[in-house]
């Protein structure tokens, strides 16, 4: 019976393991809305992240980054807009960073899907691109009316 529990345990740790990635919260939001998004990087596997870039979707405009903590980030904009950050900080093994933004969500919509790349020291990356259900998913937000 120990043997089952502690096989059951395992394979549990292994699919958590394997499912860890770029995610960004909270998981709803409200359309219209000024937000503060939380971006979690945990080191995938055995290897350290050390950049995080996140796209930022059509409609959502950033107003401020957190800044501090030691880690340096970078923005790109396209016409005044950001459309991406990124964070550098070297992420090992075993631990996890958190990143916020405040954003103001759009006014139209059902959900924001956060396109997300770690990249390793080694030169390689995972990227958090894909729709729900396929490797390798983009966080998504769901956006709901305001209550009235």
């Amino acid at each position: 019976m120990r043997i089952l529990v502690s096989m059951l345990a395992f394979g549990l740790l292994v699919v958590a393991t394997a499912e860890a990635h770029v995610t960004v919260s909270p998981r709803e939001s409200t359309l219209g809305s000024n937000q503060v998004y939380t971006v979690l990087v945990p080191a995938e596997g055995g290897a350290a992240t050390s950049q995080t870039v996140l796209e930022i979707p059509d409609g959502v405009v950033v107003s401020r980054v957190k800044a501090g903590g030691g880690f340096k980030f970078d923005v790109k904009r396209e016409d005044d807009r950001i459309v991406q950050i990124t964070w550098t900080m070297d992420v090992h093994p075993g631990s996890y960073a958190e990143f916020q933004f405040i954003a103001r969500n759009p006014e139209e919509g059902t959900e924001l899907t956060w396109k997300a790349q770690a990249l390793h020291p080694d030169g390689t990356s995972t990227d958090w691109v894909n729709p729900r259900g396929e490797p390798r998913p983009a966080s998504v937000t769901s956006l709901v009316a305001a209550a009235q």
